[in-house]
């Protein structure tokens, strides 16, 4: 059956009239109209091109073909975040709102019927301010110690911070890092407080080294750095056994088995960490501006079965709140030469969180016996059996029933919000770092990782019943 652009309009504009007509009053003859020329641009409808005849005849093979095909996507994206469940997950208005917002943006289009002001689009973009660094500049190394007696080395697989080791006399080792934009200066503080905490219970913890002036770090060009002490070992980028991930678990255990109970309250709030809604509106978001983008068709079916899937997604807001690194992934472990995991590093994601999303995050990275960008990314039981002993054995009492019994819809959640940002970056091409060596550039690698996320996220739901018993048995 052809796909028919005016019935689908018809559709956007009901949809649109349903679910946002107590917040944003609008015809929804008005609403086709806007759309339709919206995505037609100032050269309008593709029938009128046929009409006039006046594109080459190689512009006018298939003139609806586009058309149809980015109407298409949004109506999806419109039907997928309009749902019932969304509205759930606090998405359905902001988002509708904004995608009308923007529509009615065009100078040629008469403004929908409106009784008030116009709601604002909620719309808060993930952006990278900064290039990637390859040496640290001497005055920023001059705060903690002479530059000529220190040599430097980009290290890390982090796709935020920029960190370099730092070699100096008599075998010393630092490690100098620039902060991502996204961290306010007060992450330090907290970092202070809770490494000083681990250490006076025993566990292994980078610490911060203060300046000369004895400040805990410095701005230079706006950015934020800081030193911290280096813990020998070594981190890997995916988990290559089962004794790997049983080692991962218990370390990750102990840490917040200690942090229980802490009584603190964190100074850098960042808002916006796992807050699914909005890394679906971002997506969206993209989806309806980028359809020009080289990767609009290969990204655009996988965003709109992720969108598809969110309708599914398990409310946590009932959950407690613990103390939580905030960023699991493997590479944030530092392992000794025997294998045995010893500290956690990259502590700026330190906040409070509901457990079954801070462990959900860690197996989406310890299970997935691949690289992040490899497909079919796909989750192994048996390393996910592993990294739940690993936990349960160094954390007897710590959990709550209804926690342990979410961990698999924590896990969900988390694998479906990875691959929207992913999706989303691979358009938008201004977040997540990516290797040159082995992607032209940073969407494509962006999309590696999506499809790659996507493909765990499939995978994990058809091992759900599995999944599930193996994470009730952690709560005995």
């Amino acid at each position: 059956m052809r796909f028919c652009v005016a019935c689908h309009c018809q559709q956007i504009a009901l949809l649109l009239r349903i679910r946002c007509y107590h917040q944003y009053p609008i015809d929804p003859s008005h609403l086709i109209e806007v759309e339709f020329n919206r995505i037609c641009g100032d050269r309008g409808t593709a029938g009128k091109r046929q009409q006039q005849n006046t594109e080459p005849e190689g512009d006018r093979k298939d003139p609806q073909t586009r058309t149809n095909s980015i109407v298409q996507h949004r109506l999806i994206v419109l039907q997928a975040l309009g749902s019932n469940r969304h509205h759930r997950l606090s998405v359905t208005l902001p988002l509708c709102t904004a995608a009308v917002s923007f529509a009615c943006t065009k100078p040629q289009i008469r403004t929908a019927h409106r009784t008030g002001p116009r709601p604002k689009p909620r719309f808060r973009r993930e952006t990278r301010h900064s290039v990637t660094l390859d040496t640290a500049p001497d005055i920023v190394i001059a705060h903690w110690a002479e530059p000529a007696d220190w040599s430097q080395q980009r290290i890390g697989t982090g796709l935020i911070n920029d960190t370099f080791l730092l070699s100096g006399p008599g075998d010393g080792k630092l490690v100098l890092q620039r902060l991502h934009t996204i961290f306010a200066p007060e992450v330090n503080e907290d970092i202070d407080a809770v490494t000083r905490h681990l250490a006076a219970h025993g566990m292994v913890t980078p610490r911060l080294v203060l300046t000369r002036d004895g400040a805990t770090s410095i701005i230079h060009e706006n950015r934020t750095w800081r030193v911290l002490s280096f813990v020998p070992g070594y981190s890997i980028d995916f988990v290559d056994s089962p004794a790997r991930a049983r080692a991962a678990g218990a370390l990750v255990g102990r840490f917040h088995a200690v942090l229980d109970g802490f009584d603190y309250e964190y100074r850098s709030i960042r808002p916006g960490v796992h807050d699914t809604p909005l890394h679906l509106q971002n997506l969206a978001a993209a989806l309806m501006e980028k359809h020009d983008h080289r990767l609009f068709d290969a990204t655009a079916p996988l965003a709109e079965d992720l969108l598809r899937q969110a309708e599914l997604l398990r409310d946590l807001s009932d959950l407690p709140e613990r103390h939580s690194h905030g960023d699991l992934k493997i590479s944030n472990l530092i392992f000794d030469s025997s294998g045995e995991a010893v500290c956690l590093i990259d502590l700026d994601t330190l906040t409070r969180m509901r457990w079954p999303l801070e462990m959900g995050d860690a197996l989406r990275s310890w299970c997935n016996p691949g690289r992040e960008d490899r497909r079919p990314g796909k989750l192994d039981l048996d390393l996910l059996t592993a990294a739940l002993e690993g936990y349960a054995g160094t954390t007897p009492g710590l959990l709550k029933r209804e926690e342990t019994g979410a961990l698999t819809d924590g896990l969900i959640q988390i694998c479906l919000e990875l691959a929207c940002r992913f999706a989303a970056d691979a358009l938008n091409e201004n977040y997540f770092g990516w290797d040159p060596t082995r992607y032209p550039g940073r969407g494509e690698h962006n999309l590696a990782r999506a499809g790659a996320m996507s493909d765990l996220l499939r995978d994990v739901r058809q091992q759900e019943a599995g999944i599930r018993r193996l994470t009730l048995s952690l709560a005995g």
